[in-house]
């Protein structure tokens, strides 16, 4: 993989994963909100799966907006939980299977 900001293939295979995951626009509060109740946890449960400062998670859900980075890790939890309630497998969020 080259480093800095070039452009390669891989690199191109993984922003559009994530970008058909929602990960670079980032979630939003409604998105969240719906992952709690499917998990059954709190706002701040959630924050707290997800290594978030409640202060960082009330900011987040006030601006209506989550960072790619906890975005990510927001999708890679939906993703693991409608595996196992649907059984069915869904692509991988994180694109290590891309790395060669």
């Amino acid at each position: 993989m080259t480093q800095g900001g070039d452009d390669t293939t891989i690199a191109a295979k993984i922003r559009l994963r994530y970008k058909k995951a929602g990960i670079l626009k980032g979630w939003n509060r409604e998105r969240y909100s719906r992952l709690c109740k499917m998990l059954n946890v709190t706002v701040a449960e959630l924050g707290y799966v997800c290594a978030i400062k409640p202060g960082d998670v009330t900011r987040y859900m006030k601006s209506n907006r989550f960072p790619p980075t906890v975005s990510l890790h927001l999708a890679v939890i939906e993703s693991v939980y409608l595996e196992q309630s649907c059984g069915r497998p869904w692509e991988p969020i994180v694109a290590l299977d891309l790395i060669k």
